[in-house]
């Protein structure tokens, strides 16, 4: 009991003690408490976002870092292959030069050759790489110096190995192609030259079958290069898909041009060599009717001779005379038959087709000349 009663006098001693001020320092202090608790809540917050940040800024960093370097190796490597690259091809080029210069083949050398097409087809599959990465760099905005340099690299390894695929294509493009182009050439221009002269231009039967002759053996001429003229089709056109030639529009039109003259050319040839087989016999005919005419106006002539001095009936003579009045004098046939061939000439010039219907003509003309003067001939003998 002691003790509890000096409890409470103590108790009452500290209540007593215990002022309004001192609650109130205890209530702001309980207050900035509050408040501090309520920052330090907020600092731990910020905190924990910058740690995160740092995290991240940390990650990205490795990353470029990781970027930066796979660019740089890239480069690196591109740029040793590269140079690499340009000193063989510098190296190269003036070796095929020299063997174009010299009209060499891809078989004179074939090991070597098929060396260099082969480290040719490695810088095709390098540059179509560097294309590769290009496309990938350009779709990154970090990688401008990667950009830069497979491009420079490209260009200039591609500065060179056009030059050198071109003068490989040339040397690996077939011996026989400039020989055999210009066999057709030759052959459709001696063939033009000589066309001018195959044709009717003469009533003469043996000079027709010679004229005949030449213009088989000129079809045939033009039937030998028609094989040369397809091979040089088909391989101009794979040399110029394969740029093998300095100017490959000039190739094409000229092996069209070629084309189109070979096929007017054989057209041409079977059209004068169907006018002479019509007409070699038509002058064949006419030949015999010349020769059995110049007879019968030799015997016209013997006979106005005989008539002149001999005996006999004016019937006979007036009737011979007649004759000779209506189909005039024997030395104007002659002229009949140059007349006839000079304008047989001029319609060949003006390329007609009617010469073999002429000729009928002119057959007919003379074959009923020679019937009139054989009647007359014959009523004179048998009077």
């Amino acid at each position: 009991l002691a003790e509890l009663s000096d409890d409470l006098e103590s108790l009452d001693r500290v209540a007593s003690e215990h002022t309004a001020e001192d609650e109130e320092r205890l209530d702001t202090l309980c207050a900035s408490l509050a408040a501090s608790k309520v920052l330090s809540n907020s600092v731990r917050d910020e905190l924990k976002e910058y740690k995160h940040k740092l995290a991240t800024t940390r990650t990205e960093i490795e990353s470029t870092k990781s970027k930066n370097q796979s660019i740089l190796s890239q480069c690196q490597a591109a740029e040793a292959r590269a140079e690499e690259i340009i000193s063989w091809l510098i190296a190269v080029e003036p070796q095929l030069r020299d063997c174009v210069n010299a009209n060499m083949s891809a078989s004179d050398e074939p090991e070597k050759f098929a060396e260099w097409e082969r480290q040719l087809n490695d810088v095709d599959q390098f540059i179509l790489r560097l294309e590769t990465q290009f496309a990938e760099a350009k779709k990154e905005s970090s990688s401008k110096l990667l950009i830069h340099k497979l491009q420079l690299f490209r260009n200039r390894i591609q500065e060179r190995f056009t030059v050198a695929q071109q003068m490989m294509l040339r040397l690996a493009r077939p011996t026989d192609f400039e020989p055999r182009l210009a066999k057709i050439r030759h052959v459709i221009s001696s063939v033009e030259a000589e066309l001018s002269h195959v044709d009717v231009l003469s009533l003469s039967p043996e000079h027709i079958k010679t004229i005949t002759e030449k213009a088989k053996e000129l079809l045939t001429e033009l039937n030998e290069i028609k094989p040369d003229l397809e091979y040089a089709q088909q391989t101009g056109q794979v040399l110029v898909e394969n740029k093998a030639v300095d100017y490959p529009e000039r190739l094409l039109t000229d092996l069209s041009v070629l084309c189109d003259r070979h096929k007017k050319l054989v057209m041409n040839v079977l059209m004068s060599l169907e006018r002479l087989e019509d007409a070699l016999p038509l002058t064949q005919r006419l030949f015999r009717l010349r020769t059995n005419l110049n007879q019968q106006l030799t015997s016209v002539e013997e006979v106005t001779d005989y008539l002149e001095n001999a005996d006999c009936p004016q019937s006979r003579h007036d009737m011979l005379q007649v004759g000779l009045i209506e189909f005039g004098s024997y030395k104007n046939l002659e002229q009949v038959f140059n007349s006839s061939a000079t304008f047989l000439a001029f319609v060949y010039m003006q390329r007609s087709h009617c010469i073999p219907f002429l000729l009928i003509i002119h057959v007919k003309i003379l074959d009923r000349w020679l019937f009139n003067l054989s009647l007359s001939f014959n009523f004179y003998f048998t009077c």
